[in-house]
């Protein structure tokens, strides 16, 4: 309201007279400065020497005249060569809520820490009664992979092109539901501090090979040199487990051998996902059971039975039972029922009706359409990989389109299936704006 007092204002070590929370703001405004020094610094210095210098231009700290923008309402202060604000609502914060960060307390672990292992940190900012660090002994262990059948040609060493890390920050492609309009014809994001803000999730997607371009001529400290394996080779490796539930062991077999409405879906393993590497496939052999007890005790060993087809079907039915519902009572009861019982003795519905459940829910069916694209026939889409790399782009032109464009954000997975299923055209649900 009065600009020549904003930008004469001076701002000493102890702020006074700025307002009830002035420490607090001007505390938030030093730490964006920091965060933009520091970032800045990670920039690929050009021939130019211009990143280098505009970050060794940047100020650590708050400075007499440094001009700043106040908002009055929300009551924070930013440097105004980098507008950001310091939200309320920390994006960290969303996701603890959701509980979608790693498990904090070794007596609320989640199924993949239960199997395969954890170290959970303490410390003062630990939840109540995880105040010691501590871990938890995994019960499934992956051995080496023997390579089985050599794949076609050897690309030899390459060096592929950055992999970007996500940037919650930038909320209008991390967040769902964000959009309100102020005006019929002007779209509006929606940032953390609203209480309607949900944070979505990222998937990586199945590539064709020839719709790859992950290869670069320039080696920058933001990439690597790798060699890839080549396309169609196999390798065989042994899985042990011990002491396992009855639905940590199916969930262990379904996610072996999962598939979605008998067709498989495919995986991803090791680096360059996002950029449409690392895709496979992998099929379940023999799965043996041992009574360890009983192994040792003999001199001869080898007290272990092979499952039968039916017996791994009948494990990865329990897994899908358990989870077929969204109600958290009838989850655990059915939870107890599978594991108290003997395997024998659990009583289930029909085969038909546990999986149909088990689809019905929508997190569990985007899940497995995600994992089939470009591996069933019938959901090909032939998407390029996009990727931000400059202003040139595909990729960019996509980023800029999401963040005006309302009409196209990401496709409906089941929309997808369903125009597959009546034979229409799939391209509309590409991500290209």
């Amino acid at each position: 309201k009065k600009f020549d007092e904003a930008v004469t204002k001076k701002f000493d070590r102890n702020p006074q007279g700025f307002g009830e929370n002035e420490k607090t703001i001007i505390s938030q405004l030093r730490s964006l400065l920091r965060q933009r020094k520091e970032n800045a610094k990670k920039l690929v210095h050009n021939r130019q020497g211009i990143n280098k210098a505009l970050a060794e231009a940047m100020p650590e700290d708050v400075y007499d005249g440094m001009l700043v923008y106040f908002n009055e309402s929300w009551r924070y202060v930013i440097y105004t060569t980098v507008p950001q604000k310091p939200y309320k609502t920390n994006p960290r914060r969303i996701l603890d809520e959701m509980d979608k960060l790693p498990c904090k307390r070794l007596d609320r672990l989640c199924p993949a820490c239960q199997l395969f292992g954890t170290v959970v940190p303490g410390g003062n900012d630990a939840p109540e009664g995880s105040k010691v660090s501590g871990g938890y002994k995994g019960k499934v262990a992956v051995g080496m992979g023997k390579l089985t059948k050599p794949g076609d040609g050897d690309p030899g060493t390459i060096t592929i092109r950055p992999l970007g890390t996500p940037k919650p920050t930038y909320y209008p492609l991390y967040v769902i539901n964000n959009r309100r309009k102020k005006r019929q014809h002007q779209p509006s994001f929606m940032d953390y501090d609203r209480q309607e803000i949900r944070i979505g999730r990222k998937v990586y997607l199945h590539q064709e090979p020839e719709k790859l371009h992950y290869q670069t001529d320039q080696k920058t400290n933001l990439n690597v040199t790798i060699h890839p394996v080549p396309g169609g080779t196999t390798f065989k490796f042994e899985i042990t487990f011990e002491n396992l539930t009855n639905y940590e062991l199916g969930l262990l077999l379904y996610s072996l051998d999962m598939e979605y409405k008998t067709k498989e879906v495919g995986y991803h393993l090791g680096m360059g996902k996002s950029l449409g590497l690392g895709s496979c496939r992998l099929k379940l052999g023999t799965v043996a059971h041992y009574d360890m007890a009983e192994h040792y005790k003999s001199l001869e060993g080898g007290h272990g039975a092979v499952l039968k087809n039916s017996e791994v079907q009948r494990l990865e039915l329990i897994y899908q039972y358990v989870q077929g519902t969204n109600k958290e009572e009838i989850f655990y009861q059915r939870m107890d029922n599978v594991n108290n019982e003997k395997f024998g003795d659990i009583f289930m519905p029909d085969d038909n009706i546990i999986v149909q459940d088990y689809l019905d829910q929508k997190y569990i069916q985007e899940f497995h359409i995600f994992k089939s694209i470009n591996v069933q026939p019938e959901l090909k889409l032939n998407l390029p990989v996009h990727f931000a790399g400059g202003m040139e782009t595909e990729g960019f032109k996509w980023y800029k389109a999401a963040r005006s464009n309302q009409s196209q954000r990401l496709f409906e997975p089941d929309a997808l299936e369903k125009d597959a299923q009546q034979g229409n055209e799939l391209e509309k649900h590409a991500l290209a704006p």
